[in-house]
């Protein structure tokens, strides 16, 4: 398995985040994003091939990754709000006359995300599954203590395939890894 691979499948409860997707957002003169957990020590920053360097491009300051350089990409608070949009953001019309969306996954959008990988205190990873009630899951439970394959279930090309999987039907990384642990899966 080669290391990107290997670094994307690694539990993140163990302490190290790799590619941590993040959108910094500027209000008020300042850009920053939050991230999941607290870095200690260095972190690495990229975007659409550019690398970052900390203290020249971004600071970190506590769960925030502050942007101290225009090379970092980002949105304005008030693109959110539908103020001064720039005209290459494309508006879409929503379902059943709710007003209107503007963004959808496309490259305005992932352009100004940026990847954060960082090493972090294992014991800031909040969720335990030790401490799981387990009896709130009763027949996957059974499922899994009678060696039987559960079927799940992902909602959402992004989370479930490679970007703009719904788009341009590509194959689905996730499916993949699956079948190549999972024979038969």
């Amino acid at each position: 398995m080669d290391q990107f691979v290997k670094n994307n499948l690694s539990p993140i409860w163990l302490g190290q985040m790799y590619h941590e997707s993040v959108m910094l957002i500027e209000r008020g003169g300042r850009t920053a994003g939050r991230l999941a957990f607290a870095p200690v020590g260095k972190t690495a920053v990229a975007a659409g091939g550019a690398v970052y360097r900390e203290g020249a491009d971004y600071v970190i300051e506590g769960r925030e990754i502050v942007a101290v350089s225009d090379r970092m990409p980002g949105l304005k608070a008030e693109w959110l709000r539908g103020e001064n949009i720039p005209r290459e953001i494309t508006r879409y019309q929503g379902m059943y006359g709710l007003g209107t969306h503007l963004f959808a996954e496309g490259s305005f959008l992932m352009e100004r995300q940026i990847l954060v990988s960082y090493a972090y205190e294992p014991r800031d990873w909040a969720f335990s599954f030790e401490k799981y009630p387990a009896a709130l899951l009763p027949r996957f439970k059974k499922m899994l203590a009678n060696k039987k394959s559960p079927r799940v279930l992902l909602y959402g090309d992004s989370i479930s395939g490679s970007l703009f999987e719904s788009i341009l039907r590509h194959t689905s990384l996730f499916a993949a890894l699956v079948r190549a642990l999972h024979a038969g899966a």
